[in-house]
Formats: C-alpha cells, structure tokens, sequence
C-alpha cells in the first residue's frame, strides 16, 4: 500500500524513452546513463563519436575526485548496451582502461577461468575421445584458474580417462548432502 503523501515522490523513467538532451535537462551528471538513449542498432562509429563527447562532459560536470568512477561506471554501460563494441575501442573512446578497475578485473579473471576449463576439455576429448558429462560438470564447477591449471598437467599425465576421472575425483570431491 502507497502513502497518499508518497505517491508523488518518486517518477519511474525509461531511459530509452529520453533523449540525451532531456536526460542532462534533468541533471547534467546523468550523462553517465547516456548509452542508454541510443538505440542498441547505432553503428560503431556513432557510437564512439558520443563515447568521447560523453566522457568529455564527464569532465565537464564532475568534480576531478569523482572523474574516474564517472568514466568506468559510463564504460560500463556502454560495453553492456553496445555488445558489438571491441574491449580496446571503449578504451580509446574513454581514454581509460578497465582494467584499472575492479569490475574489468573480475571480467579478467572470468575469462582466463573460462579459457582454462575449455582447455582442460579439449586436451581430454582430444587424448581420449568424448568426454563424459559428469566429467564436464565437474570441470565447468571449478573456479579456481590454479587447480584448473594443475588438471590441464594432470590431463597431460593421465593414460586414461578413468585414471583422469579417479583423480579429478580425489581433487574436487561432489557435495553430498550433510546428514545430522
């Protein structure tokens, strides 16, 4: 139930709906949630075009101390509205690396674990032929590059599937349900 006094107090707004214009009509450091007046079709140029225009404003209306958390949270968005755009092209759009936040790392990081999982696999169906599924469930589970690191030797090391799978086992234990 809404307070009467309430129901006035807040505006819900579709950012799609908004042009540039009337978003910073509202207030200017809302240029940060700009890539969402675009429609998702825009070319890459256009695209990078109001990228620099938008982290320039950034500079415009931010105070210095808070530019940088202004240009990633806007890198941000626009690598999540413009998928088609390359890591390196919002790079040189924002003139910033993602890489120097926390975020981009994490993303990093998530892609070597990933990278590491399809090599585990692909060395086994390689060595030994197709690859059981409750072997793959156990690999994609993993999400630690180091112990996936150790697999892809183990892999290697292995003579056989079975003997891969007795000590993938060993390694990464399954869950049972605790009984008490």
């Amino acid at each position: 139930m809404i307070n009467k006094d309430c129901q006035d107090w807040f505006k819900e707004i579709v950012l799609t709906k908004y042009t540039e214009q009337e978003l910073l009509a509202t207030d200017p450091q809302l240029i940060v949630l700009a890539p969402f007046t675009l429609p998702t079709t825009t070319d890459n140029a256009k695209v990078l075009e109001k990228g620099r225009e938008w982290g320039h404003k950034v500079g415009q209306v931010f105070p210095s101390q808070q530019q940088r958390e202004a240009l990633d949270i806007l890198g941000l968005f626009v690598l999540n509205r413009f998928r088609q755009l390359k890591y390196e092209e919002v790079i040189a759009m924002l003139n910033f690396d993602l890489m120097d936040t926390v975020a981009g790392r994490q993303v990093y990081e998530m892609g070597l674990i990933q990278e590491a999982r399809e090599m585990v696999l692909e060395l086994l169906e390689e060595r030994f032929g197709i690859v059981p599924n409750d072997i793959m469930e156990q690999i994609h589970a993993i999400s630690i590059r180091k112990h996936l690191k150790a697999l892809l030797r183990q892999a290697i090391r292995s003579p056989d599937i079975d003997s891969f799978q007795e000590m993938l086992s060993k390694a990464v234990p399954t869950s049972k349900p605790q009984t008490h």
